[in-house]
């Protein structure tokens, strides 16, 4: 997101990055949470004793930036690479690879409650989770587009992100 900010392809993005990029003005619209979890064949497939083979089990990542899997797995005392590493770079296409059993992924909660609700996913290390702080960047220029773009988002932050301070990988 920062990238096409420092680019000049877009006004505005949400990101990770707490540090404006010169030009934007930066503000903290919460933490998205994420929890690992898997499609309920494959968490079977892996189960070792009263959890799961973390270092066997293949994984889907977003991109080749996306550690949230890597730290997860560290958290879960994983230090080498999983032995399979399945890149699916679109939100909705990640998704059904991790129902399909592609792999194991680390997904936003409000995607993966529908999958919980209705057993198409299962949560893997029970209450693991990542907190991940999201920032509203925009460029700093006198635009009503621009200004109803931002409450938008704020609205949309205040519905569906959590007020609190994150946390690691648990």
């Amino acid at each position: 997101s920062v990238e096409h900010l420092r680019r000049g392809d877009v006004l505005a993005a949400v990101t990770s990055d707490p540090v404006p990029v010169q030009g934007c003005s930066v503000e903290r619209l919460g933490v998205l949470r994420y929890r690992p979890a898997a499609a309920p064949d494959f968490a079977e497939r892996w189960r070792s004793g009263r959890g799961h083979d973390w270092a066997a089990m293949p994984v889907v990542v977003f991109n080749d930036l996306d550690t949230l899997q890597h730290d997860m797995l560290r958290s879960r005392g994983v230090d080498r690479p999983p032995p399979v590493v399945h890149r699916v770079p679109t939100s909705a296409d990640f998704l059904a690879a991790v129902r399909c059993g592609l792999g194991w992924g680390v997904l936003p909660e409000p995607q993966l409650q529908p999958g919980l609700a209705d057993g198409s996913l299962v949560p893997l290390a029970g209450r693991a989770r990542v907190d991940v702080p999201l920032h509203w960047q925009r460029w700093r220029l006198g635009s009503p587009l621009l200004d109803r773009l931002t409450a938008a988002v704020r609205d949309a932050a205040r519905t569906h992100l959590r007020p609190g301070r994150p946390t690691g990988a648990q």
